[in-house]
Formats: C-alpha cells, structure tokens, sequence
C-alpha cells in the first residue's frame, strides 16, 4: 500500500488544500497521512481553531489519518519543522512525502538540497552570519555565491528544500510527490473572487467576518466544523487577545531567565524585553523587535518560546510520541495494523498516555504549557486543560 505523507497546519483547511489531498490521491495515494500543527503554527502564531476540529476538517476533504506534529515543533523554523514531520512519517510508515511548491522542480529542489547540505554552505553561511548577515540574507545569499544562481524563493520552495534536505539526511529512502502550487501567493492578505485564496487571507475574513464569509473558498465541511467549533468557544483565536499579558510578563521578567530559550539568542532577548519596556500593545511589541537580521516569524517564535520555556535542545530532541487527532475508516483499519509493531514511534489517544511514553514527559510538558496559553487566546477563554481532555474524532 501507498501511504502517502503530508506535512501540515490548516489554519484554516481550504480549497487549495483539497486541491494538493485530490492531487496526491490521483498519484496513487492509498493512505494519506497527515501530520498536522497543533495550537501554535510555524510563523508564531496561534491556530485560528482547535487542532481537532482542523484535524476533523482534513479528514472529512480527502485525508485519512491525522496526527499531531507537536509542539514545540510545530513553531520551528523550516529546519526544524521539516525534520520533525519527516521523522515522524518516516516512523509512522509513509513511504511518500506530498507537498506543494512553487516550482515543482524536484530534480532542481533536490539538486538545491544537495549543494545546501554540503561542508561548502555550512563553511559559507557561517561566513556570512559572522560578518552580520541575517540568518535569512546568509543562506540565500550563500547558496548564490556557492552556485552562481539564485534560489527558488517561494515560501513554499523553502519548506520542500527543508523536506528533500531531511529526506536526504536520512538515507534518501523516501520518495516525493510536489503538486504545483495553485492560487494566491502564500501571505496575501487579499480574497480574489474565482482564486484560491491564502490561508492567512482566509483567517483574517474570518476573524473580521466569521465562518460564512468563506463560503466558497472552503469545502462545505470545513464551513461545518469550524461553525461548532464556534458554538463551544473553540475557534476565533488570535495572539492579540493575550497581548498585553504578554507585554507585563516580559516587563515582570529578568531577562537572564530567558538564556537558553530557544530563537532568542544573539541578543534577541534582550531587544524584546526592552521593546516590551515601551510597547502598550503587541503590534508595536513586533515592530519595535524586528529587523533584518530579526524577522517577524521569528520574533513571534521567541516570545512563544519565552512565555511557553522552550529550550534550544528541546528542538534538537526528536518527537517522542504523536497524538491522534482524526480519522476515517482506512485511517482506523491502518492504527489497527500498525498497533502491533510496539517497536516503531508511540501514538497516543490520550494525551494523559503520553506520561508513560519512554522520554514522552518533556514534550507532555510543554504540550500542556502551550495548549493552556492557546486557551487564552480565545475570545472566550477556556480552562488550561480543555485541549487535553479532547479525544480524536472519528468520521
């Protein structure tokens, strides 16, 4: 059987989410599998919705399995998210990575890993990072010096050279599938009428409007889902809602206590806590932090990362355990298969089981941590341990 592999966050599922599930089913998908952002989302920022209900919405447009990539890498850089969901597949049986990309080069996203993987670049990036260039700025900018071309730049071009560099890491035993990317360019803002619309264009309709202003950018499930998410104060959230808490904390703090935090270093914290001494609300939080060399993205993640405690070595640590999240019939008939082999990474239905998982207690940890502060996000917010008393649904 094919089992074809997906690394996601649906935040929110839309059409073009649809598009790239249909698209991997029609290359001979059997099972697909998704591996999908808990609360929190790579670009630091909260899920606009429970992961269950996201979770729920997949499974009901074309997935048939979906299972959490935890936290904290669900908030990684593209480094790190990719080897995270790579593992995971790769241990949960996938035998095909699916995912979209700008290009759909492989032969050239796979030749860019190759050079990006090389003692050259890491000699050269390094280079170019102690001589102030940004991390962003050193990486493309080494590969060009290196190879005498530009890279493809597309966000998701970056996240596919982030996979097949993971894949090669690996032993190269996985295949891929890359769907050509469709619609709006990934971070528009804007909603084009007959487009597939970006997923952050869709949040902010969303947020301003509600559920029924997307009706025909996503599927009919999704629009259902997310309207009883809403009826149980389980969707609309935003990191907003938290931000002047965010702002008093950072000003209570000694900023010594955030050494070791991940995504902070290289006096990062430091700027934080002095634009947090300034800042009376979390946009000018964010502006007064980033710069060239501090992207958006990567504020966001450190201040998660400051409030939450995650570590540098948290993220190096590989996942412990999954949690299930949804699941169809043939999801369900593959976790009773693959229950039998206790040798292979742990799933969880509970997220109480996670404590007997062998090294599982850190990533519990700070699962509870992060679930507790997403629960404040909410415009009504909910207990800390909503999240973890949830169970996977099944359609």
């Amino acid at each position: 059987m094919k089992i074809t592999g997906v690394i996601c966050e649906y935040n929110p599922f839309h059409n073009g989410h649809k598009y790239l599930l249909d698209s991997l089913r029609g290359r001979g998908g059997e099972l697909i599998m998704c591996v999908m952002s808990g609360s929190f989302v790579q670009r630091g920022e909260s899920a606009v919705a429970d992961k269950f209900t996201r979770a729920a919405c997949a499974v009901a447009a074309g997935a048939d399995i979906v299972f959490e990539l935890p936290f904290p890498y669900c908030m990684a850089s593209a480094e790190y998210f990719a080897a995270a969901g790579v593992h995971i597949l790769s241990e949960l049986g996938a035998d095909t990575l699916g995912f979209g990309s700008e290009s759909a080069d492989e032969k050239g996203l796979r030749a860019a890993a190759e050079v990006i993987l090389g003692e050259r670049f890491s000699d050269e990036y390094r280079r170019l990072c102690r001589a102030g260039k940004g991390s962003a700025a050193a990486y493309f900018e080494a590969y060009e010096n290196i190879t005498g071309e530009r890279m493809a730049c597309g966000s998701n071009d970056i996240l596919a050279l982030a996979y097949i560099k993971e894949i090669l890491r690996r032993g190269g035993a996985m295949k891929t599938d890359i769907i050509q990317r469709r619609g709006a360019a990934y971070g528009s803002e804007n909603v084009e009428q007959g487009e597939l619309p970006s997923a952050t264009a869709l949040r902010k309709n969303m947020l301003l409007s509600g559920i029924d202003d997307l009706q025909g950018y996503v599927p009919e499930e999704t629009v259902s889902y997310i309207k009883q998410a809403a009826v149980n104060d389980m969707s609309g959230s935003h990191i907003k809602n938290i931000g002047r808490d965010i702002i008093t904390y950072l000003r209570m703090s000694d900023v010594k206590t955030f050494e070791g935090i991940a995504d902070v270093g290289d006096g990062l914290a430091e700027r934080i806590c002095a634009a947090a001494s300034r800042a009376t609300d979390l946009d000018q939080l964010l502006s007064e932090a980033t710069t060239a060399n501090y992207t958006d993205a990567r504020v966001r993640r450190g201040i998660i990362n400051m409030l939450v405690g995650v570590r540098r070595e948290d993220l190096r640590s590989r996942p412990a355990y999954v949690q299930l999240l949804a699941a169809n019939e043939r999801g369900r008939k593959y976790l009773a298969e693959r229950r039998r082999d206790e040798d292979l990474l742990r799933i969880v239905t509970k997220p109480a089981d996670a404590r007997t998982v062998a090294g599982g207690t850190r990533q519990y940890e700070l699962t509870c941590r992060a679930e507790a502060l997403w629960c404040m996000t909410l415009p009504r917010p909910l207990p800390a341990d909503t999240l973890t008393k949830m169970k996977p649904i099944f359609i």
